[in-house]
C-alpha cells in the first residue's frame, strides 16, 4: 500500500479545505455554516455513516471489511474572536473571527485523512469514527455534549492531532505522557469607588487595585508550585473605564490557569 501516492492525491484539496474554513471561521457553538460543509464533503466520498450528534458537530462511521477495535480520530472546527489583520486572499471574512488557533488545518487534515480512508474500507479491520468536534476554545466546550450523546461509546483509542509550528512540513511530533495542558478559567471583579481622576484621593481607585491583583497573581506560580512541576497562570482580559477623566468604580479581568498534573492543579486557587 502507497501511502504516499495517497497523500499526494489528496494533498491540494487540503490545502483548499483548509483556505475555505480559513475564510469563514464560527466561533463557539455557532459552527453551523462549517458543520453543514463537512457533513456535505464528508457524504460526498460515500462510505460513512454520518450523524450530527449536536447541531454545530459532525461524526463519521467507518465499518471495516472485519471486525476489530474501534479508533477515533478528532478534529475541532471552531474559531475564536480574534480580528484578523492578514493580507492573505484567505483572510477571514468574518469580523472579528479568525481561526488563529489551527483549526482549519484540524479540519482539513481530517477531512483529507476521510477521503483517504474512504477507498480503503476493504484493508480496515474494525471501526474508524471521526469526530469533528464544536466549541472547543469556549468553555466547558462541546466535548461534554458529544460525549452525552453517546460519540465515545464503544471507542477503544482516541487520537486527537494537532498542528504545532514549531515542528517542520513533514514531521510528526509524539509525546510520552502528557502534552497539553488543562486549562481552569477564572473571573475577578475588582469593586472601588469610582470618582474624577484629578481627585483620586477620593477614589478607591479599582484600576489602581486591580494592577496590583495582576502582578501579585504571579505569585501564584511562584510560591504555590514547585519548580520541578509546571503551571501557567495567565490575565489575558482587564476591562475598566468609560473615559479619559473618570476613575471607574470597577473592573473586570479574566484568565486561565494551564496545568499538566492533576495535583498540582489543585495547588492553584480557581
Amino acid at each position: 500500500m502507497n501511502f504516499d501516492a495517497f497523500v499526494d492525491a489528496v494533498k491540494d484539496e487540503v490545502v483548499g479545505w483548509r483556505r475555505r474554513l480559513h475564510e469563514n471561521p464560527e466561533v463557539s457553538f455557532e459552527e453551523r455554516e462549517t458543520a453543514r460543509f463537512v457533513h456535505e464533503t464528508l457524504e460526498s466520498f460515500g462510505g460513512f455513516e454520518l450523524w450530527r450528534p449536536t447541531e454545530t458537530s459532525v461524526v463519521a462511521h467507518l465499518a471495516g471489511a472485519g471486525p476489530g477495535r474501534t479508533v477515533a480520530l478528532r478534529a475541532d472546527i471552531d474559531a475564536l474572536p480574534v480580528q484578523e489583520e492578514n493580507d492573505f486572499e484567505f483572510a477571514s471574512r468574518n469580523p472579528g473571527v479568525m481561526h488563529a488557533c489551527g483549526h482549519d488545518g484540524h479540519t482539513a487534515m481530517l477531512l483529507g485523512v476521510a477521503k483517504v480512508l474512504s477507498s480503503m474500507r476493504e484493508d480496515i479491520s474494525g471501526e474508524v469514527r471521526l469526530v469533528f468536534q464544536h466549541a472547543e476554545e469556549l468553555y466547558p466546550g462541546g466535548a461534554g455534549e458529544m460525549v452525552e450523546k453517546g460519540v465515545m461509546d464503544g471507542v477503544d483509542a482516541v487520537v486527537g492531532i494537532h498542528l504545532w509550528a514549531s515542528l517542520p512540513v513533514g514531521k510528526i511530533g509524539l509525546a510520552y505522557g502528557p502534552m497539553m495542558g488543562s486549562p481552569d478559567t477564572f473571573r475577578l471583579t475588582i469593586k472601588g469607588s469610582g470618582g474624577h481622576a484629578a481627585m483620586p484621593y477620593r477614589t478607591v481607585d479599582s484600576i489602581a487595585v486591580g494592577a496590583q491583583v495582576v502582578t501579585n497573581l504571579q505569585h501564584v506560580v511562584s510560591r504555590n508550585v514547585s519548580p520541578m512541576d509546571n503551571a501557567v497562570l495567565s490575565v489575558t482580559r482587564f476591562v475598566g473605564g468609560t473615559t479619559h477623566n473618570v476613575i471607574p468604580g470597577s473592573v473586570e479581568m479574566e484568565g486561565t490557569v494551564r496545568t499538566l498534573d492533576p495535583e498540582v492543579r489543585e495547588k492553584c486557587p480557581s
